[in-house]
């Protein structure tokens, strides 16, 4: 079985396995292929690739301890023989030559104690030289800096984040996921000048991504309660503990999900883990938002929808902020679209598109789309293709999961506020030359022929290819920042009458008539339809920005290199970039004016906003919350009214203990099962998936 290709992040070099560990090269997108097995003479697992684009690694998976390494973009391979069984290679992400490596001691592979895991760090740029960091470790690890992160200078830039067990459990030769810690190590890139610094205990597991850390944490052994603690500065500090709402304080969490983290807030989903699921069920968790610090969470949607892998139904719009869509399950336990023009504050249902019929009864007819959770093609979005949404579902109260359901594929090129149908059926699809092209391919039954649009889906042409029809799975687009950017496209299809994988290369450059001139493109500025004070500004998260694109009619090549062009407009504050700060709740939901009050549970809490929503520590004086905060990620300028309204009160310190859990601490969560984390933010796409 053939895998899915990997990209040199902006080339055209493609490489795939064909089973066994067989990898084949391509130097044109996918065209022509070569085959590399003359070189390595031994199967190898999955490439990895260097902070030096033309640096490759391979292990083989057959010799122990033998690294390959290419320095040509994949053409020619070398290796390296090491008394090291690697396992894992984790590259730095910005020091070409510094890789960190796990591997496992000999008694793993002979079946004899000891048996562990070890880290190791490349000490030269030939990677013929490595020494080992620290053994009996977890099996999380990660580079401290990531190539997201903005300011270099919060962290020593070859710092490693490692979980290992403690030097008891060491000792012992016994260890629990109590017994491990989050360990970090400074400047490995030189083994005299390693410094390590212990950065919480107890921890089961961790993630970074740019900047922020989040980690695990167990109060206590064999009980089931967790917490998550958070870093913005690298651990440079000591980690500060995360705050849930009250409402979710007896929650047992059974995973998170890390989901999104931009516009200046992070998204978390957490599984109930005391909810029991059949294997049947549709699964749900509830999504949490954070401040711009990352350690005050608020919920922004219960009952969100997950699948039994993890995979959450919740995307942003790719590049526009505060646009995000999601699935909810309702009350009688189907599912139901919803989007947020407001940094997922609001929620609202998708009208049908026009002429659009409802085939269930029920009170209401709405647009339903597949998400991540369905194994079917979800919503997907591209930062090549600005405004413009893709989806496949149905139209009715609820989204229709029967085999009888009638599906369709719908478009959005004004950020989700229109749709309309462009197929019948269920397909899968891809954009390129930065959304001027659409590419689709009938998944459900086998094909001999994919279609394309030049002006987003109003009309088409068809593409015959070969003598075979085939069942398409994914249509891909290269990779990195320029995904989406060309006209050349690979799809990922099977032949149902032999049960092989086959790769199909297509290339559309040569059919556009023209190159797009001025007059071709326009400035598109996203709007909030509920908006109580829209009078068009186009205001989103406090401003208004509007994108060069070309306008979908237009039958023109952008071209590679086309740069888009952004106009920002930042607005007044309105009530709709604020929202209920923690521990209060909206007490008039059917009025346009933002009036918020306690909630019941913090009230039963006894919690106070001039005692326990005190900093810990605090001295002299702080801003004590009138109940409300500025939306995150929301740039609006602030007018006397909203400062008078929304503003916080200067106040002085409490001189005397809290007696209910202050904005310092926060709600513990309850573990009933192994907690698993898990990343989905958009890094890698596999399946269409964002």
């Amino acid at each position: 079985m053939v895998g899915y290709p990997q990209w040199i992040d902006n080339t055209s070099y493609v490489f795939v396995e064909t089973g066994q560990g067989v990898f084949y090269r391509s130097t044109n997108g996918g065209l022509d292929w070569t085959s590399l097995q003359p070189q390595f003479k031994a199967p190898v697992t999955r490439l990895t690739q260097t902070a030096d684009p033309k640096v490759l690694l391979a292990l083989s998976s057959t010799v122990a301890g033998r690294l390959w390494q290419s320095r040509d973009y994949g053409a020619t391979w070398s290796y390296n023989d090491n008394s090291v069984i690697f396992a894992h290679l984790l590259p730095h992400p910005r020091i070409p030559g510094l890789v960190a490596a796990f591997a496992h001691s000999t008694g793993c592979y002979t079946r004899q104690t000891p048996c562990f895991l070890s880290v190791h760090v490349s000490s030269n740029n030939q990677f013929n030289d490595w020494y080992e960091l620290t053994r009996y470790t977890g099996v999380h690890i990660s580079w401290g800096v990531h190539p997201g992160i903005l300011d270099v200078n919060i962290i020593q830039p070859d710092t490693l984040f490692v979980t290992e067990f403690s030097a008891q459990a060491k000792s012992s030769g016994r260890g629990t996921a109590y017994d491990l810690q989050l360990v970090k190590y400074s400047s490995v890139k030189n083994k005299l000048d390693t410094k390590t610094d212990i950065v919480l205990d107890h921890c089961p597991g961790f993630f970074i991504i740019d900047n922020i850390i989040f980690a695990a944490y167990l109060p206590k052994p064999r009980v089931p309660v967790i917490a998550l603690y958070v870093s913005r500065d690298g651990a440079t500090t000591p980690l500060k503990l995360v705050q849930f709402p009250y409402d979710a304080e007896q929650m047992t969490a059974s995973s998170f999900s890390l989901l999104d983290i931009s516009e200046g807030t992070t998204f978390i989903h957490s599984v109930d883990g005391s909810k029991e699921f059949a294997p049947t069920d549709i699964r749900y968790g509830t999504l949490f938002q954070s401040d711009a610090v990352d350690q005050v969470f608020n919920t922004a949607l219960e009952q969100n929808v997950v699948g039994q892998n993890g995979q959450v139904d919740f995307v942003r719009l790719s590049v526009v902020d505060g646009i995000f869509i999601a699935n909810q399950l309702n009350a009688d336990g189907g599912i139901e679209t919803v989007i947020s023009f407001d940094g997922a504050e609001a929620w609202h249902r998708i009208p049908a598109p026009q002429g659009s019929e409802c085939r269930t009864k029920g009170s209401g007819c709405y647009l339903n789309l597949y998400g991540l959770s369905s194994g079917k093609i979800p919503f997907y979005s591209l930062p090549s293709a600005i405004g413009v949404l893709i989806a496949t579902g149905n139209v009715g109260p609820e989204l229709d999961t029967s085999t009888t359901a009638i599906d369709h594929v719908y478009v959005s090129v004004d950020g989700g506020v229109s749709w309309r149908i462009v197929k019948d059926g269920s397909w899968t699809y891809e954009f390129g030359d930065h959304g001027a092209i659409l590419i689709l391919a009938q998944n459900d039954v086998p094909t001999d022929e994919i279609l394309f649009s030049w002006n987003q889906g109003t009309t088409w042409n068809n593409c015959t290819f070969g003598s075979r029809k085939l069942r398409m799975e994914n249509i891909m687009s290269g990779s990195g920042p320029l995904y989406g950017s060309s006209t050349e496209f690979l799809a990922y299809s099977r032949n149902p009458e032999t049960d092989t994988t086959v790769l199909v290369h297509f290339d559309f450059g040569g059919l556009h008539e023209r190159e797009c001139e001025e007059s071709d493109y326009e400035y598109w500025t996203p709007q909030d339809p509920y908006e109580t004070n829209n009078g068009g500004r186009g205001c989103i998260l406090g401003k208004s920005v509007s994108y060069k694109r070309r306008k979908s009619e237009r039958e023109c090549h952008n071209g590679l290199d086309f740069t888009r062009e952004d106009k920002v407009k930042f607005c007044n504050c309105e009530d709709e970039d604020f929202a209920c700060d923690y521990c209060y709740k909206r007490s008039n939901t059917n009025s346009t004016t933002l009036t918020c009050e306690l909630s019941e549970q913090c009230i039963r809490a006894k919690w106070r906003p001039s005692v326990e929503g005190a900093p810990t520590p605090c001295n002299g004086t702080f801003n004590m919350t009138k109940g409300y905060r500025k939306i995150e990620g929301d740039k609006c300028i602030d007018t006397d009214d909203t400062v008078r309204r929304f503003g916080k009160v200067a106040t002085r310190c409490p001189d005397r203990t809290p007696t209910a859990v202050s904005s310092g601490g926060g709600a513990a969560w309850g573990v009933a099962v192994v907690m698993y984390l898990f990343l989905a933010v958009e890094r890698r796409r596999s399946t269409n998936a964002m």
